[in-house]
C-alpha cells in the first residue's frame, strides 16, 4: 500500500508493532537443604560461605520460599520493589517495579536470588542485612 506523509492510504500508520511482552516466571520447585547450602556456598559469589550461611540463615532460614510482611523474598530476602533493576539483570530481560506478583516469583528461585544477592554484596558488603546483626553472633 502506498505511503502519503508516513500514514498508509487506508489511515493506518506506519508505526512498528508493539514489543511482545515479558515472559513469565515459572514457579520454582522446592530445593533441598544440603543442595540450598550448596548453592549459598558456591564459588561464583563474593562472600565467605560461612557468612552467607549466617546471615541468610537468619533472613530466610535457609528458605528459598521465605517471605515476610515487609515484602521481602527468598533466600537472601530481597525487597523487589527496590532491586527490581537487579532483577531485571539477573533474568535478562526487563521487570517493572509495579509487577509484584513476577518480582516475587523470581526472587523465589534461588539462583536468582543469590545472583541478586551477590551484586546487593558487591555494592555494599552485608550492608543491606544490617537488620538482622543481632543474630549473627558477632561472628564477623
Amino acid at each position: 500500500m502506498p505511503q502519503v506523509g508516513g500514514v498508509l492510504e487506508a489511515g493506518v500508520t506506519d508505526a512498528a508493532p508493539p514489543p511482545a511482552p515479558a515472559p513469565r516466571p515459572v514457579p520454582v520447585a522446592p530445593v533441598a537443604p544440603a543442595d540450598v547450602r550448596a548453592l549459598v556456598c558456591d564459588s561464583r559469589w563474593s562472600w565467605a560461605c560461612n557468612e552467607a550461611l549466617i546471615v541468610f540463615g537468619c533472613e530466610s532460614g535457609l528458605s528459598p520460599a521465605a517471605v515476610n510482611p515487609a515484602g521481602s523474598y527468598g533466600l537472601a530476602q530481597i525487597q523487589g520493589y527496590w532491586h527490581y533493576d537487579k532483577v531485571s539483570r539477573a533474568v535478562g530481560y526487563p521487570v517493572a517495579q509495579e509487577d509484584a506478583v513476577t518480582l516475587e516469583t523470581l526472587l523465589k528461585d534461588p539462583v536468582i536470588n543469590l545472583t541478586v544477592a551477590d551484586e546487593i554484596y558487591r555494592d555494599s558488603r552485608w550492608h543491606h542485612w544490617r537488620f538482622s546483626q543481632s543474630c549473627w553472633g558477632g561472628k564477623f
